[in-house]
């Protein structure tokens, strides 16, 4: 089965053709209230099916594919992926599909046997998938999770794109606090040093907008030591430092950073949750204790 990702539309042979009858078929019922131009009243059949097809421009993201991972005589097939083809097929008998609901969920979610056999496979639900930015209920996609496994950025180059309140931000901090918790993890406990620069403040302070709206994340990255165990969550709470971006032009110092390092808290921003404009960061320094960076 090819896993394809629908780019854009695609002209067919007789892209032209159509056209000019659709137009004269338009034209021809302009003054109709009641008929459209494709009814068959207006159009031969012959003419209603040849334009009833289109073509898409795809890109082909992999393959899935049925292989047998037994290390013995005995069969253990598994549904595997890879990320190219291994063979050009003809279009003759291929159907073409739409995946929603729990096929969506599996082709999503997928985690390929053959690289994560025997392997503990960390799942965070960083949100659910959407075909466009409106969510029509009737295409049954609004309940499928899409959950990330936070060990595969580690070491990795990972950019979030989308547009104003979509969850970029608090993508971000589930992914953040994802990652602080495999020090806790069951099984290939990690500790993961993270550095945040944070020049508006939205990850070191309260946000006020998620709070508002109920969102399942509203608290500040400097808080992230809560989701530790009970027992743990005092030595937790030295892990989470913060340091504070000041401009030369400025004496009062901003939080605008936050800095996964062992340590306390500076006594000054304690309980501080205030929001302060950013600045360049070409005009900037990093102010610690008696040193000046």
């Amino acid at each position: 089965m090819i896993l394809l990702r629908v780019m854009d539309h695609a002209d067919l042979p007789n892209a032209d053709e159509a056209k000019r009858v659709r137009v004269e078929n338009a034209q021809r019922v302009s003054g109709e209230v009641s008929v459209n131009w494709d009814e068959r009243a207006v159009m031969d059949a012959t003419t209603h099916h040849l334009l009833s097809f289109a073509g898409v421009r795809c890109r082909v993201i992999g393959t899935f594919y049925m292989a047998d991972l037994s290390e013995d005589s005995s069969p253990d097939w598994h549904l595997c992926f890879g990320s190219d083809i291994s063979n050009y097929y003809p279009n003759r008998g291929l159907k073409v599909f739409k995946p929603r609901a729990d096929i969506l969920r599996g082709i999503v979610n997928f985690r390929d046997p053959m690289v994560f056999s025997h392997v503990h496979i960390p799942m965070v639900p960083i949100g659910h998938v959407r075909y466009a930015s409106t969510n029509r209920l009737f295409q049954q996609v609004a309940s499928v999770p899409v959950l990330v496994t936070p060990t595969d950025l580690l070491g990795q180059k990972t950019a979030l794109f989308g547009m104003t309140r979509t969850g970029k931000s608090n993508t971000t901090k589930i992914i953040l606090k994802a990652i602080f918790e495999l020090r806790w993890a069951s099984i290939d406990t990690q500790r993961i040093g993270q550095l945040v620069f944070d020049p508006n403040g939205e990850y070191a302070n309260e946000n006020v907008q998620d709070a508002a709206t109920q969102s399942a994340n509203p608290n500040a990255i400097k808080n992230v030591w809560r989701c530790a165990p009970t027992a743990q969550q005092q030595a937790a709470q030295g892990d989470v430092d913060l340091r504070h971006l000041a401009s030369p032009e400025r004496s009062t110092p901003k939080p605008d950073a936050s800095e996964f390092l062992p340590g306390p808290e500076p006594a000054n921003r304690q309980g501080d949750n205030r929001r302060l404009p950013g600045e360049r960061f070409d005009q900037v320094y990093f102010q610690f204790p008696g040193r000046r960076f």
